[in-house]
């Protein structure tokens, strides 16, 4: 059997005649009109119906994604097909995302995976170094095209790769609790609304704020002190009042951010949880979700798993025998005297092969 031919390199960004600064910030803010014929058909097939109340052309799920993050958005797109939402669509950042989750995974549904940027692409090797300008414009791209569908009429639900998702909170959204709202954001407690989870709607406040953001975000492009989800702050803070606007931040027992989840061990139950988004974790992310049955992918990351159920026994935490996980890399169980000294849920204990009257336990390690 041939041996599969290995994927293009990543193309380099296209030369330019102009002075590189003007050139590059230029660069951040344009999503010119052959992104626009290649991306906005995608949008209106995979939109949510239209929507009567709020009005809009149905919601956008938008994903933004690059290979480098493939088993993450993986794990999220088998988490949305196993409650059957499909109203998705996966933006790459570079050409070898779409290639690669074209070949079949396990999804009952179907997905859509654009690269709009063959002809202008955001990086030279397809390596940003942290707070480069070129990496700030991979993280501008994301509030621009989230922009740029709100002025074609449809609502936004933006969500990181990092999310693992339980159930559709769409229709929450279009409850009588948020309908009237025209920005929705994860909560991030003390430090604001979190950039990696909202809901923004076709309607002048949004479009005004979300405007306020990219151009503070242009103005920082060259700072040490970029920061999207900082920048997202200010420009909310500034808003013009003479602009309605409706934000509220939504509940962290149904939405909880990484520092709840997995700091505070709240909630107690995820039952009432929609997602769990594994932000605060600056590395082992994948070990975290697996840990707590949050990791919808089989042992090679390869296929959705097959019966894969996050609420399974009514597990929460420390559900399965894994403590640190690297994506694409089978996990390795931790030792059955340290699962049972250390109170891992007994699923987790039946996946290790364990036997717990062997070994002294302790209290739960959730806690409870």
């Amino acid at each position: 059997m041939a041996a599969s031919p290995s994927p293009p390199p990543l193309w380099p960004l296209l030369a330019s005649s102009e002075p590189s600064t003007v050139a590059q910030r230029l660069s951040l803010v344009q999503l010119d009109a052959r992104m626009q014929r290649l991306v906005d058909p995608l949008v209106a097939a995979r939109a949510g119906a239209p929507t009567a109340s709020p009005p809009s052309r149905g919601v956008i799920i938008a994903l933004f994604a690059n290979a480098g993050f493939l088993p993450f958005l993986k794990n999220l797109l088998c988490g949305m097909d196993r409650v059957g939402v499909t109203n998705h669509l996966v933006l790459a950042f570079d050409n070898q995302t779409c290639p690669r989750l074209s070949q079949p995974f396990g999804l009952r549904g179907s997905t859509t995976c654009t690269f709009p940027y063959s002809h202008k692409p955001l990086t030279e090797t397809g390596i940003a170094r942290y707070r480069s300008l070129e990496f700030n414009r991979m993280v501008m791209q994301r509030p621009l095209w989230v922009l740029h569908w709100l002025r074609s009429g449809y609502e936004v639900l933006q969500v990181d790769l990092d999310v693992s998702w339980l159930a559709d909170p769409q229709p929450l959204f279009r409850s009588a609790r948020y309908a009237a709202h025209d920005l929705l954001f994860q909560s991030e407690g003390g430090h604001g609304f979190n950039a990696g989870f909202y809901l923004a709607r076709p309607k002048r406040g949004a479009v005004t704020v979300l405007s306020a953001w990219t151009a503070d975000l242009m103005r920082q492009a060259e700072s040490k002190a970029f920061e999207e989800q900082h920048s997202l702050g200010r420009s909310l803070s500034r808003h013009n009042r003479s602009v309605p606007l409706l934000v509220e931040k939504l509940n962290t027992s149904e939405f909880p951010n990484g520092k709840i989840w997995w700091q505070y061990r709240e909630p107690k139950s995820k039952r009432d949880t929609y997602v769990v988004h594994c932000n605060w974790v600056k590395s082992n992310k994948k070990g975290r979700l697996v840990r707590d049955n949050l990791w919808a992918l089989d042992a090679e990351d390869s296929q959705c798993a097959a019966e894969w159920d996050p609420l399974a026994e009514g597990c929460v935490r420390y559900c399965r025998p894994f403590r640190y996980c690297a994506p694409a890399v089978r996990c390795v169980p931790e030792a059955c005297a340290t699962l049972v000294r250390d109170g891992w849920h007994a699923m987790a204990l039946r996946e290790g092969g364990c036997n717990s009257s062997s070994y002294p336990r302790s209290k739960r390690a959730d806690g409870s």
